[in-house]
């Protein structure tokens, strides 16, 4: 059994992700003629607040280990065994409003033991930008340089 817990204690974090786009548009033109085209976008601003809430529980029945491992060579040199998250996590629950428990009755055993859940809340507020529609306009004219005989020069390179 291995796995890993990463509480970090920032009041705010940011993370920016851009993502670049590309427009590949075919237009037919006819020959002799100039087409332009003009590609508009449009793009919508997004703010909603979020609530992430994570809670922990050990199973019934079942107990926490945690391995602590000597540093040099990654050796466990003590095992300590916790029945409820509470006795690990009880300062953080004591000290910061975003981490709450809430208790249970384990009834695997004969006698039936109290335990703890610890619930975590992660809140924020996402900002973003997203296509919201496109629109392509072409216009298209005749090139006044060009004749008809051009076509004819031409039909033999087909």
């Amino acid at each position: 059994l291995s796995g890993e817990l990463s509480v970090t204690k920032t009041e705010s974090e940011t993370f920016e992700t851009t993502t670049s786009w590309t427009v590949d548009t075919k237009v037919g033109v006819k020959r002799g003629h100039r087409a332009e085209a003009q590609v508009h976008v449009s793009e919508r601003n997004s703010v909603a607040d979020f609530e992430v809430k994570t809670t922990m529980k050990i199973t019934d029945g079942k107990e926490l280990p945690i391995a602590i491992r000597r540093l040099s060579d990654d050796k466990v040199v003590h095992v300590v065994v916790v029945p409820d998250l509470l006795d690990v996590f009880y300062d953080l629950v004591q000290k910061n409003q975003n981490v709450t428990k809430s208790e249970y009755i384990d009834k695997s055993r004969k006698t039936p033991r109290k335990r703890h859940n610890v619930i975590l809340y992660t809140r924020g507020t996402c900002k973003s930008i997203s296509w919201k529609n496109q629109h392509v306009e072409v216009h298209s004219e005749r090139i006044a340089s060009y004749s008809c005989s051009d076509d004819d020069s031409l039909k033999g390179e087909d």
